[in-house]
């Protein structure tokens, strides 16, 4: 008898578990960078700085850590806004109080109708997209 309750509520558990909650961590690469530029347009920057950046970062979106292997600080620890699932983005921010304005906002996307894991962060004036891959 205590076996036909606890399939079912095993079951449930494991269907309502999101793929971005059960991959917490991403390996994202940059693949493309845009620049505000001064007539109010985006534009290509001159430099591959923020392509290079934003490469080869881990990204652990259950605590907001984001590790660059070749900095000179190689981690960072961002306040995450928004816990990532299959229909809503994995939101962090640079700014450790959430009642001020980031500077900078990065998104994660794993959504179940995702070809693949991505991610987008928006600075002050610039913003860089790329492709993700989670880590087991």
């Amino acid at each position: 008898m205590k076996m036909s309750i606890i399939l079912p509520a095993v079951l449930l558990v494991v269907l309502c578990t999101s793929r971005a909650d059960a991959q917490a961590l991403y390996r994202c690469s940059a693949k493309q960078v845009m620049n505000f530029e001064d007539d109010g347009t985006l534009g290509q920057p001159k430099k591959d700085f923020f392509l290079n950046w934003w490469t080869n970062v881990l990204i652990d979106t259950a605590s907001g850590v984001v590790r660059r292997p070749n900095s000179p600080q190689p981690l960072e620890r961002w306040t995450v806004l928004q816990r990532g699932n299959d229909e809503y983005d994995f939101v962090a921010t640079d700014q450790p109080q959430r009642d001020q304005a980031p500077n900078d906002l990065l998104r994660v996307r794993n959504w179940r109708t995702s070809p693949q894991p991505m991610f987008i962060m928006m600075g002050l004036s610039f913003v860089v997209t790329g492709t993700c891959a989670a880590v087991k």
